[in-house]
């Protein structure tokens, strides 16, 4: 047994001094030389140079010297120790000596300080895109990557294996070259080669000199205040055996890069040609009588600056061309140009937003000239180089070297790679210093044998492992972290003797992210619970809230669907590779192999990058045909998160009980804090579900748990979308593939009898069924086919069996059924192992599951209470931002909770009828749709749609159409209105139909324009409907819903140029909308300057405007505190930092604004459609304000979620209107009972209209609009 076992767990107590802690770095760039750089380690994330130096003439038996340098710059002194350095392992040994040996410039204490080394080595290959711990199967992938830098990567390895014998328990880290571009697009690093070369044999391109990009794309982001932000073109000019290279960067990442395959493509550099026709090297071998390697070995060490000018210095090269020498001005020429091809190429790849052109490397530092020569004649691409900065440039700090106009900066940055690969080691390995802590004993718990029941020849070696880092994780709560990060004999060592003497060694510290890890006590089928839980706590936390899985349900390759599931309900802003820790078959093989602290290591490391800056994180338990629970609880105690039991309804509640106390049982005999914050017991019968809830909650109070919450059980949750059983059958799809997402199954019907017997068993199901027979019982399949145009018969889809391909006698028949849309599937198998198949087939929950998903959520919020959550969440009094989910989620629940009735005038688009049934299926409104009766119905067959719950009304043959056509007689016969006309309109223009149904109050709302226009759609509303009390303007806002954040831009559709007044009223009633839908405006007027910085006559609109919106604020009690400010450029009005740099007085506003005014509709629409493009943004709208009653607009181009998302925003508009109680008017269906009224009719003219509503009366009697007044008004009203 494992020595932890004989320790006692510990306390924290006192600090104690931290140990001095150094890391070597070793940079082999040749065979015969490596240079060296010793740091000490003051954090994660800083280090410091202490001594550095070279070792030269490795290999030879005489002449090696060890040099170091003493002082720092360009003057610092050089000490050279001579020494016979024969081999790598020799030279190194010597090192070791020096750096101890303070007459030498030595300045390492103890050689037991020297924690972890750091090796630069050019390339991973594929499979290595980020820095790694060396060990015997990285070391192979090093050595299999040679080939691709033949020069580089041997000498990397004999330096590797060198350190190995000499360092024997330090742990080596390699920082590969390649890693910094592995974010490039496949676009950027595939060749337009046959693919099987890439696949096969890694041949892509890889670039090259990461450490110093990642190093100097750093330091410029920091610089110029743009983390995470930096858009750069770098260049990198090295010195003769560097290279040279450039790199394009968005968002601080890189997204292309000159060098390829091998260091040899790209930028001429001093020995190496850089860029040529690929055939060369064969032209070569065939001309001169040369092998490929001997071909390679001209391009490579005779070619580039030296075949051009047999110079291979820059600065000299550029000092003798400036002299006259024809070859050297040619070699410049030739350098500079192909640099210029990059830049210019690099530029356009980021649309020319390039904050910043940086020179790097020692000739890219040290050369001005050639600086110079790269920017020269570039101002037209906002690129101005001052020759006198550019001149005095000092090569040892960053240095701007661009003239006050230039629109891009220049920069001048000195790399330093080693300091880089320093902190890559550092972190990896985890040897940061921390405030470490004395213990006191604590009584020992009794240990958890992890894998007992698993069987030997499965896990072999993998048991003891596990059993021995879970004894581990038992020494000490505080000290988990750095013994499962163990990555060396050595580390583990250190970690041991931590623990003896009460000390934590590692860098484990509070977490300030709060957690909570949901560990199911009933095994699979866990996504609900999961994504319940996240929905309650997401709505306490919704700008930071995390999601994430210790170990997922997938390959390396595969996508989590878990993960994706709720990434995608919740719209989570993050990479889901970074919501995982390790995937399904890493996880097994680890264990299995023996390796279980590298599974809890991985997992650390992995959560702790994730949940870096998140306010709450939900983690997922691992299910592993191993006893997960064990496992489960070890990843909890490790990360150190309170836990929430869930478990499946069991009749027998005694063993459900016992169930739970044994899991706490072993919950408890953790370290760490690792609480039961309650449990949730889902799935219960709803019969059930009070009297158990009672019962239940009462029982566990008695033994300390908390009952979180119980939830029932719907059939609905087994159903199976016909997409899942295709995908599981493998099926070919004969009919109905635009339905195979949308229509669920609930039975399998099996067709083996009569037509009429497959028909009364189909009819006597309550839910949709799936039928499956022989493909060759042609009169079943035209039954079903025919039997489906009924509503009375639920058939979700045919499965063929038994066909490799439709006879051509069936083909034939079925051609000749119109508008097939039931999904119709056909597999080769026989109907027996079908039935088996389907029988192994388990319900899944997709995105596009909205029914299983919002049944999910309204559970949740019913049955897992606040206080619950409150235990969970500490509420702070900070202003909560709108995120688009909480946004959509809220007013969907309050939609269902105020059950308004909307009509749809386009009954005869399939995306609208799809809409209602959408709608009323899930419970948000009453609809009535308009329309032929029988076209309806038609499309709803054809669609496979259930509109038993719809409205559906033909206002040509409407009993009520008479009496509307009456009511907008009264209400426009002052135009010229007359009743014959009124009829026509009502009869023929449902526009008219829908909005007179409101007119007469039975109807809150109404959204057209799927096949309408906007003036077709506006019209009946401006001339009959008109504006509300005390507004005196129509106009329209959109909601964007970007990823972080809901904002409201307004106007982007209807008023043209409005003036100052109008700015003033469409800036409150968008703040007034903003308001009622849960937001708390801060509304920005926005120009092209701010505040006094410019002057204009648009900016004086804009300023007039902000003082009239600030007096129309005031005379609203309600809007008193809503702060409105301008003119704001929409940079300023947005982005904090943004805001700091030009607003200088306190605002409100500025970096903060939700609610943006455009002073313009050219501005306004554009803004949005620009934003909705760049960003993949919800964009919601337009939504119309300012109407008694809300109508809505469409686009043509809308889908099925636009219409409901139309839908329920009208629906929370229609709330805001004041009306009397109602009465139940008598509305004609074919298909359902009449919608009870909303509102009893009014009165056709209101007497007060004309003081009331002023403007919009001046409008719709207009002589000839001015030119301030809305053109999409002024051609709506007409007549």
């Amino acid at each position: 047994m494992d020595s932890f076992l004989d320790e006692q767990p510990f306390s924290e107590v006192e600090p104690v001094e931290q140990n001095v802690v150094l890391a070597l770095v070793l940079d082999a760039s040749k065979k015969d030389c490596v240079s060296f750089t010793v740091y000490s380690v003051l954090s994660d994330q800083k280090v410091s140079e202490i001594m550095c130096g070279r070792l030269c003439g490795i290999g030879a038996d005489a002449g090696g010297f060890v040099e170091v340098k003493l002082g720092e710059g360009e003057e610092g002194e050089a000490k050279k120790f001579d020494y016979a350095l024969p081999d790598a392992a020799s030279a190194l040994k010597h090192l070791t000596e020096v750096l101890v040996d303070q007459e030498k410039g030595g300045k390492v204490k103890d050689l037991k300080d020297v924690l972890v080394i750091g090796h630069r080595v050019a390339h991973g290959g594929e499979s290595l895109t980020k820095s790694a711990l060396i060990d015997a199967g990285v070391l192979d992938k090093i050595k299999a990557a040679s080939d691709l830098a033949p020069y580089n990567n041997p000498a990397s390895i004999m330096c590797i294996e060198a350190a190995q014998a000499v360092f024997t328990e330090c742990p080596q880290i390699a920082v590969f070259d390649t890693s910094f571009h592995a974010t490039m697009p496949s676009k950027a690093f595939m060749y337009a080669i046959p693919k099987g070369l890439y696949k096969e044999h890694g041949i892509r391109r890889y670039g090259f000199h990461g450490s110093s990009y990642e190093y100097v794309c750093e330091t410029a982001s920091k610089s110029l205040g743009l983390t995470g932000k930096l858009n750069a073109i770098i260049i990198y000019l090295g010195e003769e055996g560097e290279g040279s290279s450039a790199c394009v960067v968005k968002d601080g990442k890189c997204i292309d890069t000159s060098m390829g395959l091998t260091p040899l493509e790209g930028l001429v550099m001093a020995t190496r040609c850089g860029d040529v026709d690929p055939a060369m090297a064969a032209h070569l071998a065939k001309v001169k009588g040369l092998s490929v390697d001997e071909a390679l070995t001209v391009l490579r060490k005779e070619s580039g600056m030296k075949g051009l000018c047999g110079l291979t210095d820059l600065t000299a090269i550029c000092a003798k061309a400036k002299e006259g020498d024809v070859d050297c001005q040619e070699a410049c020429a030739v350098y500079v140009h192909r640099i210029r091809k990059y830049l210019g190429s690099y530029y356009l790849q980021l649309g020319g937003h390039v904050n910043a052109v940086i020179f790097t490397g020692e000739t890219g530092v040290t050369c001005a000239a050639l600086r110079a020569d790269v920017c020269a004649d570039m101002e037209n691409m906002g690129l101005a180089i001052d020759a006198e900065k550019n001149t005095a440039a000092d090569a040892s700090k960053i240095s701007e070297v661009h003239m006050a106009s230039s629109k891009c900066q220049v920069l001048v940055i000195p790399s330093d790679q080693q300091q880089t690969i320093a902190l890559q080691a550092v972190k990896l390995t985890n040897v940061a210093p921390t405030h470490v802590t004395k213990a006191a004993p604590l009584p020992v718990r009794p240990s958890v044998d992890v894998l007992s029941a698993l069987p030997p020849s499965k896990l072999g070696a993998g048991q003891n492992s596990l059993r021995r880092s879970m004894s581990r994780m038992r020494t000490a709560s505080g000290f988990m972290a750095s013994i499962v990060k163990r990555t060396s004999i050595d580390a583990a060592r250190r970690s041991v003797d931590a623990a003896r003497r009460g000390s934590v060694d590692g860098n484990y510290q509070e977490k300030k992210t709060k957690c909570l890890y949901v560990l199911s006590l009933s095994g699979r089928g866990t996504v609900l619970l999961e994504l319940g839980v996240c929905h309650r706590i997401m709505l306490k936390c919704p700008s930071k809230f995390g999601f994430f899985r210790p170990i997922a349900n997938r390959t390396p390759k595969e996508e989590d669907t878990h993960t994706h599931l709720i990434h995608s309900v919740l719209r989570l802003n993050d990479d889901k590779k970074d919501m995982c820790g390790v995937d399904y078959d890493t996880a097994l093989d680890l264990i299995s192999n023996g390796h279980a602290d590298e599974l809890f290591n991985r997992i650390i490391e992995a959560y702790e990058k994730y949940s870096r800056g998140k306010e709450f994180v939900v983690i997922a338990g691992v299910t592993l045909p191993v006893q997960s629970m064990e496992l489960n609880m070890a990843i909890a105690s490790i990360l150190q998160t309170p836990i929430l039991f869930t478990i499946k309804y069991q009749k027998e509640t005694d063993d459900m009980f016992q169930t739970i106390l044994l899991n706490k049982q072993t919950l408890d005999s953790m370290p760490g804090k690792n609480d039961l914050q309650g449990v949730i017991v889902n799935r219960v019968p709803p019969a059930d579900h009070e009297a158990f809830k009672t019962t239940f909650k009462g029982a566990l109070a008695s033994s300390g748990i908390t009952l979180a919450g119980v939830t029932k059980f719907d059939e609905m949750l087994l159903s199976f979308r016909v997409n899942e059983i295709h995908t599981a059958l493998k099926s070919s799809v004969l009919f109905g593939h635009n339905n195979l997402d949308r229509i669920e199954a609930q039975n399998f019907v099996i067709a083996a009898g009569t037509v009429e017997q497959v028909l009364s068993e189909v009819s006597a199901k309550s839910t949709p069924s799936m039928v499956l027979m022989d493909a060759r019982r042609v009169d079943v399949l035209l039954g079903m086919l025919f039997a489906v145009q009924s509503t009375e018969v639920k058939i979700a889809g045919i499965i063929l069996t038994g066909a490799a391909e439709i006879p051509m006698g069936i083909k034939k028949l079925l051609d000749s059924v119109p508008n097939v849309a039931l999904p119709v599937l056909m597999v080769r198998e026989a109907t027996e192992p079908v039935i088996m198949k389907l029988s192994k087939l388990v319900p899944t929950v997709m995105p596009s599951s909205k029914r299983k998903i919002e049944y999910v959520e309204n559970m949740f919020d019913e049955e897992v209470g606040d206080a619950f959550l409150s235990s969970l969440i500490t509420k702070e009094a900070k202003e909560q931002v709108m995120t688009p989910k909480i946004f959509q989620y809220r007013i969907f629940k309050k939609a269902r909770a105020l059950q308004k009735h909307i009509v749809l005038p386009e009954g005869n688009d399939k995306r609208v009828v799809t809409a209602a049934a959408e709608l009323v299926e899930r419970g948000l409104c009453a609809v009535t749709l308009l329309g032929n009766i029988s076209d309806v119905k038609a499309l709803a067959v054809q669609l496979q749609l259930d509109l038993s719950k719809v409205t559906v009304i033909d206002p040509a043959t409407s009993e009520h159409t008479q009496r509307y056509a009456d009511l907008l007689y009264e209400n426009r016969k002052e135009k010229g209105m007359t009743p014959e006309k009124a009829l026509d309109l009502v009869r023929n223009d449902p526009n008219y139909y829908g909005t007179m149904m409101m007119v007469a109050s039975e109807a809150d709302g109404m959204v057209s324009g799927a096949v309408h226009t906007t003036a077709d759609t506006m019209r009946p509303a401006l001339q009959v409907i008109k504006t509300a009390p005390g507004i005196a303007l129509v106009s329209s806002i959109f909601f964007m819903l970007l990823p972080q954040q809901v904002y409201v831009y307004g106007d982007c559709a209807i008023n043209v140029n409005p003036n100052s007044q109008q700015l003033a009223a469409i800036a409150v009633a968008s703040a007034q909308t903003a308001m009622s839908f849960g937001i708390k405006p801060r509304v920005a007027m926005l120009s092209y300057a701010t505040g006094e910085s410019n002057t204009g006559e648009l900016i004086t609109k804009v300023r007039e405007a902000t003082a009239e919106a600030k007096a129309l604020v005031l005379l609203d009690e309600a809007m008193k505190a809503v702060p409105v400010e301008g003119p704001l450029q929409f940079d300023a009005a947005v982005d904090p930092e943004v805001a700091l740099l030009k607003v200088k007085t306190p605002s409100q506003v500025a970096g903060r604004a939700n609610v943006c005014i455009f002073p313009d509709l050219n501005t306004g629409n554009n803004a949005y459609k620009a934003v909705q493009q760049a960003s993949d943004c919800i964009a919601m709208g337009p939504i119309m304000q300012g109407l008694k009653k809300p109508v809505n607009d469409l686009s043509r181009g809308c889908t099925v979620d636009d219409v409901v998302n139309t839908v329920v925003i009208t629906c929370i508009q229609a709330n805001k209107i004041v009306a009397p109680p109602p009465v139940a008017p008598t509305l004609e269906t074919s298909v359902a009972p009449p919608v009870a009224a909303v509102d009893p009719p009014v009165a056709a003219v209101d007497p007060t209209e004309a003081a009331v509503d002023a403007p919009i009366k001046e409008i719709l009697d207009a002589p000839p609009p001015t030119a301030s007044q809305s053109a999409m008004q002024q051609s709506l009203m007409g007549k």
